[in-house]
C-alpha cells in the first residue's frame, strides 16, 4: 500500500474517531451537564476556550473530511462515476455528504450559540439581577438551538462513520 494510502488512512480514521466521539461527547454529555450547571458553567466555556478547544475540535474535521477526499479521489480513480454506482462508492459518498453537512451544520450554528453562551455565562456573574435574568433568557434560547443542532450533526456524524465502517463490506 503506497506510503500516501497509508498516511490519509490514519488521519482520516484516527480524526473520524476523535471527531464523533468529541461531538458525540459536547451532545449528549457536555451540554446538558452546563445546561444543569447553572453559573458553574461559564468558568468551564471559559476553561474550554482557553484550551482552544473549540479552535482545536474544527481544525481535525478539517483534515478527516480533506483527507477523506482525497481517499475517494484515490480509490475512484478520480472519482469515475462508475465507482460510485457500486454498493461501496455510494456508501461512501453518502457518509462522507452526510459529514460535510455535519460539519457544516456545527460550524454554522452550534459552535457559535456554544462560544455566545461562555460569553454570556462569564459576563453574567459580574451583571446586576435584572441583567442576569435577561442573560438567563439568551443563554436558554442559544442552548436550545445548540441542543438541537448538536444533535443533527452529531447524529449526521454517527451515520456518516457507520457508513464509512460498512461500505467497504456492501
Amino acid at each position: 500500500m503506497p506510503a500516501e494510502l497509508v498516511a490519509l488512512r490514519l488521519v482520516h480514521v484516527l480524526g473520524g474517531i476523535a471527531w464523533v466521539g468529541f461531538a458525540a461527547f459536547n451532545t449528549y454529555f457536555l451540554i446538558p451537564a452546563l445546561g444543569a450547571s447553572g453559573s458553574a458553567a461559564g468558568a468551564v466555556m471559559a476553561q474550554l476556550q482557553e484550551r482552544k478547544l473549540f479552535t482545536v475540535l474544527p481544525w481535525i474535521a478539517m483534515a478527516t473530511l480533506l483527507s477523506g477526499l482525497r481517499l475517494l479521489m484515490l480509490t475512484s480513480s478520480g472519482f469515475d462515476a462508475a465507482y460510485f454506482e457500486t454498493r461501496g462508492g455510494f456508501t461512501y459518498a453518502a457518509g462522507g455528504a452526510a459529514a460535510i453537512v455535519g460539519f457544516c451544520i456545527a460550524l454554522l450554528l452550534t459552535r457559535p450559540s456554544m462560544v455566545r453562551v461562555g460569553a454570556l455565562l462569564a459576563q453574567r456573574a459580574a451583571a446586576a439581577p435584572d441583567d442576569q435574568r435577561r442573560i438567563d433568557g439568551q443563554v436558554a434560547r442559544l442552548r436550545a438551538k445548540a441542543g438541537v443542532s448538536g444533535q443533527v450533526s452529531t447524529a449526521l456524524l454517527l451515520a456518516s462513520a457507520i457508513a464509512m465502517a460498512v461500505a467497504r463490506y456492501l
